[in-house]
């Protein structure tokens, strides 16, 4: 039973920082949330949006990496860069 307790502890900021991610989706993001009907092709260049990959590298590789990761994404995301698909390196 302790084993299972300590497991749960490990897991509770990835749990925590993929919340975040789903309520920011939820209401402020352009592509997901209340204002999603004022761009109905979508918002992001990237797909998937940097939220979706944020919240995938974070649900696959935890906090620190999936956050570097993420960081990574958004950095990219600027006027000079094309877009395109972009999905979370499973492999990396």
């Amino acid at each position: 039973m302790p084993r299972r307790r300590t497991n749960e502890l490990v897991l509770l900021p990835r749990k925590a920082v993929l919340l975040l991610v789903k309520a920011y989706q939820r209401t402020l993001s352009p592509d997901h949330g209340l204002f999603a009907y004022k761009h109905p092709y979508g918002y992001c260049k990237y797909f998937p949006t940097c939220s979706d990959y944020t919240y995938q590298a974070v649900g696959k590789f935890g906090v620190v990496r999936g956050g570097i990761k993420s960081a990574k994404r958004i950095l990219k995301c600027n006027p000079h860069s094309q877009g395109g698909y972009d999905p979370v390196d499973l492999n990396k």
